[in-house]
Parts: structure tokens; C-alpha cells; sequence
């Protein structure tokens, strides 16, 4: 955050990408969009857009490459948990980007956009991805919600003198739900229909299913078509460096709002149609390869038990050298 907000006052030039859930994060979203302009960020885009380009890319890859279950990779810890631990499930993650990444390989490949791009989000674990090979670092920055609020509060800067700004990107569809609860799930059964989505969300839950869909993998048993799988319980919008303390039931009114608010109508036909008008563009426009991601297994060395001559080294190194030293712990 430092050195974004330092980097930017020096006068280099990046545009902003900020996450979907700014909308529940930051009520008057509008002038951290302006606010962001008045420092010089070129381009700000909504992530929403990317989200859009995820489903079509999705919807593609099931659709022309024959597989037939895929486990969504737009969280990083679920991407780190399957590359660390379950490196078995690699194949099935899905084989596409992610709404943030999508949205700036569409700045470089499709805009020409050339100078640095930061994300503005609700997760720490964004920085993993960002860091990641196989990213190939077109985002430089993550800034948390709560590190930019932190920041601006300390440095005494008040949001609401900044005017009202607008996204840059071609507007959104269904993308702009991703970070509720089965966002992706609401985005694919709205274009595709009868789709089998296993909705997962929570670390007490996701991991231990991830367990199971292998034992199932391995039986040779019926998988979802699609995965849609968070790491967190209350999706992006209550993300681990998000800024949103209030209700869900609140943070999912706002998501509403803001979909019949895009839709023009109460029942998010228009909506819709608009997603179903954006992939008719992307078939157009697009090429499925440039939205692309490859995994790789992580270095994982498992822990080892000490042969008597090494536990006999290591209890000498911490001054152990008596039978009750080396049996008296912390009770960990």
C-alpha cells in the first residue's frame, strides 16, 4: 500500500483495477473512483468486466474441450491449498484466469494498455496470485480495502471532497454479483441453464470437500460440471482484507440493488441479456487462448521424523542435555 499510494505521488502512471465487492466495501464507491483519478490512475476498471470474461471463457472451455468437471480458481487459497496439497486435482482446476486477470490481460492484449496496473481488493491472498509464474506479473500491486482505508484515514484524507467518478471498462453484466456467495453459480445457470454447480464456501468446509471430490475422482464417481469454491464463508464482499463489518443479509440487499439498479427491471432479465450481449462481443472479439492460466505443483517437502542421533544433535542445540530437560515442553 506504501508504495503504491508513494509510487503514484512520484507521478508514475498505472491504471486501478478494483475488485466487484467496492460496492458493499465502500458505500460511496463513486468518488474512490474519482479520488483514484485525481491521482493520476489513467484508467480505473470494474472487475466485474473480467468476471464477465471468466464465465464466457468457462462456458467455452466446457463446452469445446471436453471436460467434464472444473474446479473455479477465482480464490488464490483454494489455487494454493490444490497446488501445495492436492496436486493431484491440478487438472481439474479451471484452466482460465481470473476476473482480475482477465480484466488486465484485456487492458494489454485488447486496449494496449502499457503502463502499470494495480488492484484495489477485498483478499490478502491476491498477492500470491499476483506474484505467481504463471501470472506473468501484469498486476504489480495489491491494495487491500482495509489497507486503503487505513492509509487515507491516517493520512487525513477525506473521500467524500473528491466528485463522483465512472468506471472505465465497457460496463458489466452477471459479473458484477461474483463476490456473493454462488456468484459464479448465478452467472453460469443464468446463461447456461441445467448446469451442475456444487456451490462451497468456508474454510471449515471447502478444504475437506476438496478431500472428498478426490476420494470421488479416484472411485471414478459422478463430479460437478463446476465448482464454484471460496475460501471465505460470506464470499468476496467479507474478504480477509475487506472493510465491511456489516450484516450479510445488508451486503446482499446492496448486491441486489445494484443488479436491478444495472438491469433497469426487477427481475434481471435486462441483466442477463446483457451478459448474453457481452459474450456475443467476446465470441466476436476474443481468443480463448489469451485467457489462458497453467498451474504448477508447489515444492512441498513433509516433515520427517528425527533419527535418535539428530534428536540427540537437537536437544543438545537448545541446552537439553538431561531426561527431564528434554521432556519438559510447552504443552503445545
Amino acid at each position: 500500500t506504501e508504495r503504491f499510494f508513494q509510487d503514484l505521488q512520484e507521478g508514475q502512471r498505472f491504471s486501478v483495477l478494483v475488485a466487484p465487492s467496492v460496492r458493499t466495501n465502500f458505500p460511496e464507491y463513486k468518488r474512490v473512483i474519482g479520488y483514484l483519478k485525481k491521482l493520476g490512475a489513467p484508467l480505473v476498471y470494474d472487475v466485474s468486466f473480467g468476471a464477465d470474461i471468466t464465465v464466457w471463457a468457462y462456458l467455452k472451455v466446457l463446452a469445446e474441450t471436453g471436460v467434464s468437471s472444473m474446479i473455479a480458481q477465482p480464490c488464490p487459497a483454494i489455487v494454493n491449498y490444490v497446488e501445495k496439497h492436492q496436486p493431484g486435482l491440478l487438472d481439474y482446476l479451471a484452466p482460465v484466469h481470473s476476473p482480475m486477470m482477465c480484466t488486465a490481460i484485456y487492458l494489454r492484449k485488447y486496449n494496449g494498455y502499457r503502463d502499470k496496473i494495480a488492484f484495489l481488493s477485498p483478499c490478502i491472498a491476491k498477492n500470491d496470485e499476483i506474484v505467481d509464474a504463471n501470472t506473468g506479473n501484469v498486476v504489480e500491486y495489491n491494495v487491500t480495502f482495509k489497507k486503503f482505508m487505513d492509509y487515507i484515514a491516517t493520512h487525513g484524507i477525506n473521500i467524500h471532497e473528491y466528485p463522483e467518478g465512472e468506471f472505465d471498462d465497457p460496463g458489466c453484466g452477471l459479473g458484477s454479483v461474483f463476490p456473493r456467495p454462488g456468484g459464479l453459480r448465478e452467472n453460469v445457470e443464468a446463461i447456461a441453464g441445467n448446469v451442475w454447480v456444487r456451490q462451497v464456501e468456508g474454510q471449515d468446509v471447502a478444504y475437506l470437500y476438496l478431500q472428498e471430490y478426490r476420494r470421488r475422482l479416484d472411485r471414478g464417481k459422478n463430479l460437478p460440471t463446476l465448482v464454484d469454491i471460496l475460501n471465505c464463508s460470506y464470499g468476496c464482499n467479507k474478504g480477509t482484507g475487506a472493510c465491511q463489518e456489516g450484516d450479510i443479509d445488508d451486503i446482499d440487499l446492496a448486491m441486489q440493488a445494484f443488479a436491478k439498479e444495472k438491469s433497469g427491471d426487477k427481475s434481471g432479465k435486462k441483466l442477463k441479456s446483457r451478459s448474453e450481449k457481452l459474450f456475443k462481443i467476446f465470441n466476436k472479439k476474443l481468443k480463448l487462448d489469451d485467457f489462458y492460466r497453467s498451474y504448477k505443483r508447489a515444492d512441498i517437502h513433509s516433515l520427517k521424523e528425527p533419527t535418535r542421533e539428530e534428536y540427540a544433535e537437537i536437544f543438545l542445540s537448545l541446552h537439553k542435555d538431561t531426561p527431564e530437560a528434554q521432556n519438559l515442553n510447552c504443552t503445545a
